[in-house]
Protein backbone atom coordinates (compact mmCIF):
# COMPACT_ATOMS: atom_id res chain seq x y z
CA UNK A 1 0.00 0.00 0.00
CA UNK A 2 1.32 3.46 -0.92
CA UNK A 3 0.08 6.99 -0.22
CA UNK A 4 -0.78 9.73 -2.76
CA UNK A 5 -1.06 13.39 -1.69
CA UNK A 6 -4.47 14.90 -2.54
CA UNK A 7 -4.47 18.24 -0.69
CA UNK A 8 -1.81 20.50 0.84
CA UNK A 9 -1.81 21.97 4.34
CA UNK A 10 -4.53 24.60 4.83
CA UNK A 11 -2.85 27.86 5.86
CA UNK A 12 -1.13 27.44 9.26
CA UNK A 13 -3.46 24.64 10.36
CA UNK A 14 -0.70 22.17 11.09
CA UNK A 15 -2.61 18.97 11.82
CA UNK A 16 -5.75 17.24 10.54
CA UNK A 17 -7.02 15.77 13.80
CA UNK A 18 -10.08 13.90 12.47
CA UNK A 19 -12.16 13.31 9.34
CA UNK A 20 -15.75 12.32 8.51
CA UNK A 21 -18.06 11.99 5.50
CA UNK A 22 -21.48 13.67 5.37
CA UNK A 23 -23.65 13.96 2.27
CA UNK A 24 -20.95 12.41 0.12
CA UNK A 25 -18.40 15.08 1.07
CA UNK A 26 -15.26 14.74 3.13
CA UNK A 27 -14.79 17.04 6.13
CA UNK A 28 -11.86 17.49 8.52
CA UNK A 29 -11.20 19.26 11.80
CA UNK A 30 -7.78 20.67 12.55
CA UNK A 31 -5.35 22.10 15.03
CA UNK A 32 -3.25 25.19 14.50
CA UNK A 33 -4.55 28.76 14.03
CA UNK A 34 -8.22 28.24 14.87
CA UNK A 35 -9.17 24.55 14.95
CA UNK A 36 -11.21 25.04 11.78
CA UNK A 37 -13.70 22.72 10.08
CA UNK A 38 -12.59 22.12 6.49
CA UNK A 39 -14.24 20.54 3.44
CA UNK A 40 -12.26 18.84 0.69
CA UNK A 41 -13.07 19.89 -2.89
CA UNK A 42 -12.64 16.33 -4.11
CA UNK A 43 -9.45 16.99 -6.02
CA UNK A 44 -6.68 19.07 -4.50
CA UNK A 45 -7.69 21.67 -1.89
CA UNK A 46 -9.53 22.48 1.35
CA UNK A 47 -12.28 25.05 1.94
CA UNK A 48 -12.78 26.55 5.41
CA UNK A 49 -16.37 25.92 6.54
CA UNK A 50 -16.24 27.05 10.18
CA UNK A 51 -13.77 28.08 12.85
CA UNK A 52 -13.54 26.41 16.23
CA UNK A 53 -16.36 27.42 18.55
CA UNK A 54 -13.98 27.59 21.48
CA UNK A 55 -11.76 30.20 19.89
CA UNK A 56 -8.87 27.88 20.64
CA UNK A 57 -6.68 25.97 18.27
CA UNK A 58 -8.01 22.43 18.33
CA UNK A 59 -11.04 20.30 17.52
CA UNK A 60 -10.95 16.50 17.25
CA UNK A 61 -13.10 13.35 16.97
CA UNK A 62 -15.28 14.47 14.06
CA UNK A 63 -18.30 12.13 13.76
CA UNK A 64 -21.65 11.98 11.97
CA UNK A 65 -24.64 11.35 14.22
CA UNK A 66 -28.34 11.74 13.37
CA UNK A 67 -27.45 13.47 10.10
CA UNK A 68 -25.19 16.12 11.65
CA UNK A 69 -21.48 16.64 12.22
CA UNK A 70 -20.23 16.62 15.80
CA UNK A 71 -16.76 17.24 17.20
CA UNK A 72 -15.04 17.48 20.55
CA UNK A 73 -13.54 20.93 21.07
CA UNK A 74 -11.47 21.43 24.24
CA UNK A 75 -10.56 24.86 25.52
CA UNK A 76 -6.83 24.15 25.46
CA UNK A 77 -4.50 22.25 23.15
CA UNK A 78 -3.37 18.68 23.65
CA UNK A 79 -4.31 15.27 22.21
CA UNK A 80 -5.95 14.11 25.45
CA UNK A 81 -7.37 17.40 26.77
CA UNK A 82 -11.02 16.94 27.76
CA UNK A 83 -13.66 19.02 26.01
CA UNK A 84 -17.31 19.32 25.07
CA UNK A 85 -19.21 17.72 22.20
CA UNK A 86 -20.47 20.33 19.72
CA UNK A 87 -22.84 20.09 16.76
CA UNK A 88 -22.23 21.83 13.43
CA UNK A 89 -25.43 23.64 12.38
CA UNK A 90 -24.45 24.19 8.75
CA UNK A 91 -22.50 27.41 9.22
CA UNK A 92 -20.95 27.29 12.70
CA UNK A 93 -20.49 25.09 15.75
CA UNK A 94 -23.54 25.14 18.00
CA UNK A 95 -23.43 24.88 21.77
CA UNK A 96 -27.03 23.63 21.95
CA UNK A 97 -25.81 20.08 22.54
CA UNK A 98 -22.95 20.32 25.00
CA UNK A 99 -22.37 17.57 27.55
CA UNK A 100 -20.01 18.24 30.43
CA UNK A 101 -16.41 18.97 29.51
CA UNK A 102 -15.00 15.55 30.39
CA UNK A 103 -14.89 13.75 27.03
CA UNK A 104 -11.72 13.17 25.03
CA UNK A 105 -12.73 10.99 22.06
CA UNK A 106 -15.98 10.33 20.18
CA UNK A 107 -16.98 7.69 17.66
CA UNK A 108 -20.02 5.93 16.24
CA UNK A 109 -21.17 2.35 15.82
CA UNK A 110 -24.36 1.18 14.07
CA UNK A 111 -25.85 4.69 14.13
CA UNK A 112 -25.11 5.22 17.81
CA UNK A 113 -22.70 7.83 19.21
CA UNK A 114 -20.18 7.09 21.95
CA UNK A 115 -17.66 9.14 23.91
CA UNK A 116 -14.62 8.09 25.91
CA UNK A 117 -13.64 10.13 28.93
CA UNK A 118 -10.23 11.13 30.22
CA UNK A 119 -9.84 7.92 32.26
CA UNK A 120 -11.42 5.59 29.70
CA UNK A 121 -15.04 5.60 30.86
CA UNK A 122 -17.27 4.77 27.86
CA UNK A 123 -20.67 6.45 27.55
CA UNK A 124 -23.32 6.57 24.86
CA UNK A 125 -24.50 10.00 23.78
CA UNK A 126 -28.27 9.93 23.27
CA UNK A 127 -28.94 13.61 22.48
CA UNK A 128 -29.18 16.98 24.19
CA UNK A 129 -26.87 16.67 27.23
CA UNK A 130 -27.67 13.04 28.07
CA UNK A 131 -25.18 10.18 28.45
CA UNK A 132 -25.74 6.51 29.25
CA UNK A 133 -22.74 4.82 30.85
CA UNK A 134 -21.67 1.67 28.98
CA UNK A 135 -18.45 0.96 30.85
CA UNK A 136 -17.60 2.67 34.10
CA UNK A 137 -14.49 0.51 34.30
CA UNK A 138 -11.60 2.83 33.48
CA UNK A 139 -8.57 2.07 31.37
CA UNK A 140 -6.61 4.19 33.82
CA UNK A 141 -5.23 6.52 31.17
CA UNK A 142 -6.58 8.89 28.55
CA UNK A 143 -7.53 7.78 25.01
CA UNK A 144 -5.84 9.25 21.94
CA UNK A 145 -8.17 7.64 19.37
CA UNK A 146 -11.42 5.65 19.25
CA UNK A 147 -13.39 3.78 16.57
CA UNK A 148 -16.41 1.52 16.30
CA UNK A 149 -15.38 -1.85 14.87
CA UNK A 150 -17.37 -5.07 14.75
CA UNK A 151 -19.66 -4.99 17.77
CA UNK A 152 -17.21 -3.14 20.03
CA UNK A 153 -15.66 0.26 20.65
CA UNK A 154 -11.91 0.16 20.18
CA UNK A 155 -9.59 2.79 21.62
CA UNK A 156 -5.89 3.55 21.78
CA UNK A 157 -4.49 5.02 24.98
CA UNK A 158 -1.48 7.12 25.88
CA UNK A 159 0.33 4.09 27.33
CA UNK A 160 0.42 2.64 23.77
CA UNK A 161 -2.19 -0.05 24.43
CA UNK A 162 -5.12 -0.77 22.13
CA UNK A 163 -8.26 -2.00 23.92
CA UNK A 164 -11.89 -2.81 23.11
CA UNK A 165 -15.13 -2.89 25.07
CA UNK A 166 -18.73 -3.86 24.29
CA UNK A 167 -21.47 -1.27 23.87
CA UNK A 168 -24.36 -3.02 25.63
CA UNK A 169 -22.84 -3.27 29.08
CA UNK A 170 -22.95 -1.02 32.12
CA UNK A 171 -20.71 -0.36 35.12
CA UNK A 172 -19.29 -3.88 35.19
CA UNK A 173 -18.09 -3.98 31.59
CA UNK A 174 -14.31 -3.78 31.35
CA UNK A 175 -11.82 -2.92 28.63
CA UNK A 176 -9.90 -5.85 27.10
CA UNK A 177 -6.34 -5.32 25.87
CA UNK A 178 -5.86 -6.37 22.24
CA UNK A 179 -2.27 -5.25 21.66
CA UNK A 180 0.50 -2.99 22.91
CA UNK A 181 2.74 -1.15 20.48
CA UNK A 182 6.48 -0.86 21.04
CA UNK A 183 8.66 1.99 19.81
CA UNK A 184 5.79 4.10 18.44
CA UNK A 185 2.41 5.39 19.57
CA UNK A 186 -1.05 5.10 18.03
CA UNK A 187 -2.23 8.48 16.73
CA UNK A 188 -5.33 7.48 14.72
CA UNK A 189 -7.74 4.62 14.04
CA UNK A 190 -9.98 3.84 11.06
CA UNK A 191 -12.04 1.11 9.43
CA UNK A 192 -11.70 0.36 5.70
CA UNK A 193 -13.17 -2.61 3.82
CA UNK A 194 -14.30 -4.05 7.18
CA UNK A 195 -10.71 -4.04 8.44
CA UNK A 196 -9.31 -2.12 11.42
CA UNK A 197 -6.31 0.15 10.75
CA UNK A 198 -4.15 2.29 13.00
CA UNK A 199 -1.79 5.15 12.13
CA UNK A 200 1.20 5.90 14.31
CA UNK A 201 3.40 8.72 15.54
CA UNK A 202 6.14 7.65 13.14
CA UNK A 203 3.84 7.63 10.11
CA UNK A 204 3.41 3.87 9.78
CA UNK A 205 0.10 2.19 8.92
CA UNK A 206 -0.92 -1.11 10.52
CA UNK A 207 -3.89 -3.49 10.06
CA UNK A 208 -5.41 -5.71 12.72
CA UNK A 209 -5.12 -9.39 11.74
CA UNK A 210 -7.18 -10.80 14.58
CA UNK A 211 -4.35 -11.16 17.06
CA UNK A 212 -1.89 -8.33 16.36
CA UNK A 213 -1.27 -5.30 14.14
CA UNK A 214 0.63 -6.02 10.91
CA UNK A 215 2.54 -3.30 9.03
CA UNK A 216 0.81 -2.24 5.78
CA UNK A 217 2.72 0.89 4.76
CA UNK A 218 5.95 2.35 6.10
CA UNK A 219 6.48 6.05 6.49
CA UNK A 220 8.98 7.81 4.26
CA UNK A 221 9.12 11.02 6.31
CA UNK A 222 8.16 10.05 9.91
CA UNK A 223 5.16 12.42 9.85
CA UNK A 224 2.43 11.25 12.28
CA UNK A 225 -0.82 9.91 10.80
CA UNK A 226 -3.40 11.82 12.81
CA UNK A 227 -6.62 10.80 11.01
CA UNK A 228 -7.83 7.80 8.97
CA UNK A 229 -11.03 7.57 6.93
CA UNK A 230 -12.57 5.25 4.33
CA UNK A 231 -14.08 7.33 1.50
CA UNK A 232 -15.10 6.32 -2.03
CA UNK A 233 -13.44 2.90 -1.69
CA UNK A 234 -10.09 4.41 -0.68
CA UNK A 235 -8.35 4.87 2.65
CA UNK A 236 -7.42 8.50 3.36
CA UNK A 237 -4.99 9.77 5.98
CA UNK A 238 -4.64 13.16 7.61
CA UNK A 239 -1.14 14.15 8.65
CA UNK A 240 0.58 16.41 11.12
CA UNK A 241 3.08 18.85 9.64
CA UNK A 242 4.52 19.95 12.97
Amino acid sequence: MTWTSVAPQSSTRTTITSTAVLGGELYAVTSGLDGALLKWNGTNAWTVVAASITGGDLCRSLIVYSGSLYAICPTSAGPTTAGRLYEFNGSAWSSSNTPSATVVQATTLSGRAFVVGSTGVLSEYVGSTTYTTRSAATAGVAPVAAIGFGSDIWAAFIDDTVMYVGTSGSSGTAWTTAATLSGESVTSMGVHDAELYIGTSTGNLYKWNGSSFALQASSTNSVPITALLSFNSKLYAGLSQI
